[in-house]
């Protein structure tokens, strides 16, 4: 062999070698991209199937139809939106973002310009998933930048790529078409353009005079650098209004480092150059999209526009106080107590002149950074502490989601803020990311839902602190691989044990793999069959009752403020966690919806005491009341009812939605808005557990007058103006659960298997315990106690009712009773009853008819719950029947009209004993159910 050829062999090897090194991260992030976009689209099929395309949670219907509403008004993003919150309509500015836009965009492109619902549908499905997988480019490039060395970039991503922590990788799996993918996607390419805008103007050291002098060339770098920075900023406000929170996080940034380069005797101009300009910028892009003048936090509104307007002024401000501090020569201490007093006097300003921005700041950082959240605030689960009752330690929460990875990043952000305050060589940038890491931990701390935030400096200060050791250990490159020595092995070995064994391998509590399988639509899926038959079985909103204004899906629409509805309109009343559902899914108008608003209303209508109360309060709704309707009185609604215009007078709430949950878990959420406090709607009572007798909490009367707990669980029996219209089949066991020897949750809902058919042997077993006083075993250390089968989801119309009149001997107690049954075979009684006057005379309202000859082309509602004949009227005297009138037909017209129905009842010769006199006048009676 020729020592040429050996040499051509070197020399290939080392060309080898050295395209390695220059290129190895390209397949490394390649295939970080391919594992986080594997991981995160595992449960697809739980989400397309059987034709349908379903979503997780509830805000990923309102920004699916947000992007369908973008599709169908190209260019246009949906602002106004009159298909919630009746009957006000809303303004929605952290919807209908750059986020929606830019997806229904892709859906246009791939549909050739006429997309199918089905196709937007899919396409949102997937989004979340590799929007996820995207960001690990970005923080690519911050860590590179941070550490210089691909070696930090590609450690950043390995690392964000396997982090297990649920939030984070939960919220960027197939389904969860929400915004916190699009968010930390946009503030890590936001932060990575300040960090490289920082580093150009150390280099470039721009001054006022290049400006005096025109040298646009000098300044060209440091412009476009902060043209960049500012450009990315507006994207991320653009894409989440709420982020305002990171314009905030770049002005203390920039307070600190601008005073200490005056304090450390350096001019702070530079950063003064890069702060104006790329606030300024933001500030330029941001102003044509401004959708309102008062201060709100999750529109783009002033607030956002007077922040950046704050800090880039401010570091205009500050640079040249500098150069006047530097001009006279003043000792440098007094530089930031001049700026901490001037500052202190802005804010001091602004509050007399702008009270209302001061205090949505003040109340914003409460709720983010200092564990303020509001009671209601806290019914999100998202939204609460890591300090949350019924949660782990903290320190273990941060090892579970993040083994190591979490506390070697909080050793990092120490040295690198270290070196950035410390070190003879100034780096502006360090000081950014540790500020930056902070308000993020602080964040997370307050609210558990911004670790999705969090993963982002953790995993960009492992890839830094990874290249800071190999510098330290004097690693050798890639392409001087002959050089690793035994030490360079072993520091290798211990930073994969580290930090990619607690999260990668066997001893992780639960990989990203796991978690992310750990998904699923949830109980969308129980709803979609009530909420499709709502669709095609009632009218079109703008028809009801035969009126001709059907209301467009996708308008466009404008601002909104008070929406004034046409004739025919009418809202659907459920707890805020379903409004979404309702405007996507049932294509109807929701009182309330997942924005909160609306929560106090519903809160109060379904605690509600009495039917006429509960009216009242939906009367109410369009006269705007000044005071919360909870705290008003029957007159002062009735005040404000006869306040209303023609026009609000129609707009009416239609439909009640309500499913297990409600009476459920969610019960106690409920409660936290209006009403009487959860413990209120209890009382103790002895249930046998096995061998043992044990105290425990039963709903009590003050429940079941509730109109949750008449709909619900009394099936409408003894109101006058509610008729169930529709049921799921599909059932639940709706009660108290207690563990043998402690554990009691006092209500909660347990979902059955099968239709109405296979449970009713479940029903009745409860029933019999619930005589007896027995807490019946649902596993082998579980029982149910105060608890019945009900359908899981159930929906109820609002009607005038017919009245049935007629005349008995005086006092007697009259009683209309007529057996219906639902489209899946269960079947109830309705009853109603009243007291015939001293005349004898007595009226009874109904809400229920024996025909069903109406439907949506007539302006009503094709219900799908039938009469098994027509009402029996019968007069009870002494617990027996003296008089009674057989199958009484009450058409369906005169539900809806108020006619009245006149009967005349015939005496019964022999009285039997009545098997149903347990109702009386005034007492609340559980129907039975069938069987």
């Amino acid at each position: 062999m020729s020592a040429e050829s050996d040499g051509d062999r070197i020399a290939e090897s080392e060309a080898i070698v050295d395209s390695l090194h220059r290129w190895y991260h390209i397949p490394v992030l390649s295939a970080v991209f391919a594992f986080m976009l594997w991981t995160r689209t595992q449960a697809y099929d739980r989400f397309v199937r059987d034709g349908d395309v379903f979503f997780s949670g509830n805000d990923a219907y309102y920004h699916y139809r947000a992007t369908s509403y973008s599709v169908n008004n190209w260019p246009r993003r949906l602002f106004g939106e009159p298909w919630t919150q009746f009957p006000y309509g809303q303004n929605v500015g952290h919807f209908g973002t750059l986020f929606d836009q830019v997806v229904g965009t892709v859906a246009l492109v791939v549909g050739l310009g006429d997309p199918s619902s089905r196709q937007v549908a899919v396409i949102a499905v997937v989004a979340p998933a590799v929007i996820a997988a995207l960001i690990a480019i970005p923080v690519y490039f911050l860590a590179k930048r941070l550490s210089g060395s691909r070696l930090g970039g590609v450690t950043a991503a390995v690392v964000l790529g396997l982090i297990p922590q649920g939030t984070w990788v939960r919220r960027g799996t197939v389904g969860f078409y929400d915004h916190h993918m699009p968010e930390a996607l946009t503030m890590a390419i936001a932060v990575f353009a300040m960090v490289y805008a920082l580093m150009v103007v150390r280099r470039e050291r721009p001054v006022f005079e290049q400006v005096q002098d025109r040298d646009w060339d000098g300044l060209k770098p440091t412009l476009k650098a902060g043209a960049i920075a500012g450009i990315a900023m507006a994207i991320y406000l653009l894409t989440w209004p709420a982020g305002v929170v990171l314009v905030g996080i770049v002005g203390v940034f920039f307070v600190l480092a601008m005073t200490h380069a005056v304090v450390t005797g350096r001019s702070p101009e530079h950063l003064a150059f890069v702060g104006a300009i790329s606030l300024g910028v933001a500030f330029l892009v941001l102003l044509p999209w401004v959708q309102s003048l008062s201060a709100a936090t999750t529109t783009l509104s002033s607030l956002q526009i007077l922040a950046i307007g704050a800090v880039a002024g401010g570091c205009a401000f500050m640079g040249g106080l500098a150069r006047y501090w530097e001009s006279e020569g003043l000792e440098a201490w007094g530089y930031p107590a001049v700026v901490g007093v001037l500052s202190l006097a802005g804010v001091g300003v602004l509050w007399l002149v702008l009270p209302e921005v001061i205090t949505s700041v003040w109340n914003n950082m409460q709720r983010i950074f200092f564990l303020g959240q509001s009671d209601t605030a806290l019914t999100i689960s998202e939204a609460q502490s890591m300090f949350g009752d019924g949660r782990d330690p903290v320190s273990e929460q941060f090892y579970n989601g993040y083994g190591f990875t979490f506390y070697t990043a909080m050793v990092a952000a120490g040295w690198m803020g270290a070196r950035a305050v410390l070190a003879q060589r100034i780096r502006e940038e360090y000081l950014l990311v540790v500020v930056w890491t902070v308000f993020l931990l602080l964040m997370t701390l307050t609210q558990v839902r911004f670790h999705y935030y969090l993963v982002l400096p953790v995993a960009v200060l492992n890839g830094w602190a990874v290249v800071q050791i190999a510098r330290l250990a004097e690693f050798p490159s890639l392409a001087e691989f002959k050089q690793i020595q035994t030490y360079h092995v072993l520091t290798i070995a211990a930073v994969v044990m580290l930090l990619v064994v607690p999260i990668a391998g066997p001893l992780a509590v639960a990989t990203a793999s796991e978690n992310a399988q750990r998904t699923g639509p949830g109980s969308v899926t129980v709803w979609d069959e009530n909420l499709e038959w709502m669709s095609e079985n009632t009218p079109q909103p703008g028809e009801y009752g035969g009126e001709n204004n059907a209301m467009s899906y996708y308008g466009p629409f404008d601002d909104i403020d008070d929406y004034e509805y046409p004739d025919g309109a009418y809202g659907v009343m459920s707890w805020w966690d379903y409004g979404h559902w309702i405007t996507v899914e049932g294509e109807r108008i929701p009182n309330a919806n997942p924005f909160q608003s609306g929560a106090r209303e519903a809160s109060a209508y379904l605690q509600a005491d009495n039917e006429t109360r509960a009216n009242l309060y939906l009367d109410a709704l369009p006269a705007d009341p000044p005071a919360s309707l909870d705290n008003m009185t029957d007159a002062e609604l009735q005040a404000a009812i006869d306040s209303r215009s023609d026009q609000e007078a129609a707009e009416e709430t239609r439909y009640v939605m309500i499913d297990d949950q409600m009476v459920g878990g969610k019960f106690a959420a409920i409660t936290e808005w209006a009403g009487a406090d959860y413990s209120d709607y209890f009382d103790s009572q002895r249930f046998q557990i096995g061998n043992q007798n044990s105290t425990l909490p039963v709903t009590n009367q003050r429940f079941r007058e509730t109109m949750i707990g008449r709909l619900y669980e009394q099936d409408a029996a003894t109101l006058e103006h509610y008729r169930l219209v529709d049921e799921a089949d599909s059932y639940s066991i709706v009660g108290g659960y207690a563990q043998q020897g402690g554990g009691v949750r006092p209500r909660t809902a347990l979902r059955l298997q099968g239709g109405w058919d296979a449970v009713q042997n479940t029903s009745r077993q409860l029933r019999q315990a619930s005589f007896f006083g027995q807490a019946v075993p649902i596993s082998s250390s579980e029982y149910v106690f105060d608890a019945s089968v009900e359908s899981s989801v159930k929906t109820y119309e609002r009607v005038e009712g017919a009245t049935i009149t007629g005349e008995v001997e005086a006092n007697r107690t009259v009683q209309a009773l007529v057996e219906l049954e639902t489209d899946h075979g269960r079947t109830f009684n309705y009853r109603q009853t009243t007291t015939a006057g001293e005349d004898g005379s007595f009226e009874l309202t109904v809400p229920y008819a024996t025909t069903n000859e109406l439907g949506p082309d007539d302006g009503y509602t094709n219900t799908s719950v039938e009469a098994n004949g027509g009402y029996t009227v019968r007069s009870i005297h002494n617990r027996s029947v003296s008089a009674n009138a057989t199958d009484v037909s009450v058409p369906e017209p005169a539900i809806y009209d108020g006619e009245t129905i006149e009967v005349d009842l015939d005496p019964v010769e022999q009285a039997a004993s009545d098997g149903n006199d347990s109702v009386t006048v005034g007492s609340v009676a559980r129907p039975e159910i069938a069987g």
